[in-house]
């Protein structure tokens, strides 16, 4: 059987830097769709995978140069002086394993030499414990088939989401269902994306709002606005779930404001705590407690005020 690269050589420090640059990705990484306890790094996933995949060449020179194009090369860096101390760190330069890699050409070099290796074909991948997907992800932008299985319900919703979904219907546009075209700050940030503001901004907020939701109103070609692609229905749908979510568990979570020095000072406790009666979403706002307080007292971090705890805390 021919040995594989991942058993004579791989870019481990390459990796190990690159997936911790991944933990800093706040938009566009799977880990922001669902929190899951075992995530696999996408950079260290992809790594494993072509160095899996791949033969080892046999020869050194040509083992060292396919790792340096799989891992790219490390590069010491000074960031600027903080509390007097230098902080370093690690860049890359080159290599596939980085955030914002997918435009590289030599990853499409690496998907080429995947499909030789495999005599032509395309190679098949299964992860029977997929959990979050980081593997099967990493394996389908490869160019391989893909099979991921896992027991837990929940793992099986989000690789649904992040391998099947987008595949399906990730270049579609489609209606924004109701209850998005009437929440206000849904649609203030939908809208502003493409451009909306101002009076045109207050008026589709306005008409999306106001009118009757139906086929005729999305099949008007003066309106595509109305029509979203998945990543909004995403985040709609999942503003309704956490809306509905707060509602259930306001009863059994109580939030209280406390009367409060904003700031390192904290709590002063020269009140007792008030129990906020959450709104139609479960929401609290420890505003109202604060409508006799001036603009200038509320500007001024040394008057307390209340606040709403950050923790949720039950009370006897």
């Amino acid at each position: 059987m021919t040995k594989r690269l991942i058993e004579t050589a791989f870019p481990l420090a390459e990796a190990s830097a690159a997936s911790l640059h991944e933990k800093n990705m706040r938009h566009g990484h799977i880990s922001t769709l669902h929190l899951w306890p075992a995530r696999r790094p996408l950079a260290a996933s992809r790594a494993a995978i072509i160095a899996a995949l791949l033969p080892d060449p046999g020869y050194e020179h040509e083992r060292k140069e396919l790792v340096r194009k799989l891992g790219g090369k490390l590069v010491p860096k000074t960031k600027a002086a903080r509390d007097g101390k230098e902080q370093s760190k690690v860049e890359a330069q080159g290599g596939v394993l980085w955030w914002g890699s997918e435009s590289n050409p030599d990853l499409a070099w690496f998907r080429d030499r995947i499909r030789e290796a495999n005599g032509g074909r395309t190679p098949r991948v299964l992860d029977p414990f997929a959990g979050g997907g980081a593997i099967p992800l990493e394996a389908m932008r490869l160019g391989c088939e893909v099979e991921a299985r896992d027991l837990n319900p929940v793992a099986w919703f989000i690789l649904k989401c992040t391998l099947e979904y987008p595949q399906r219907i990730g270049g579609e546009r489609r209606p924004l269902p109701d209850f998005a075209l009437r929440d206000r700050a849904f649609m203030e940030a939908f809208l502003k994306a493409p451009g909306f503001k101002d009076a045109r901004l207050a008026t589709a907020l306005a008409r999306a709002a106001g009118e009757e939701v139906g086929a005729d109103m999305f099949d008007d070609p003066a309106r595509p606005w109305m029509h979203a692609d998945l990543g909004w229905h995403v985040r709609a749908w999942g503003g309704r779930v956490l809306a509905e979510a707060r509602r259930a568990l306001a009863a059994r979570y109580p939030t209280y404001a406390e009367w409060t020095v904003p700031g390192p000072s904290g709590r002063i406790g020269a009140r007792e705590p008030v129990l906020l009666q959450p709104d139609a979403q479960g929401r609290v706002d420890a505003a109202p407690l604060n409508a006799d307080m001036s603009a200038a007292d509320l500007a001024d971090a040394r008057k307390p005020r209340w606040v709403a705890t950050m923790a949720v805390q039950a009370r006897g």
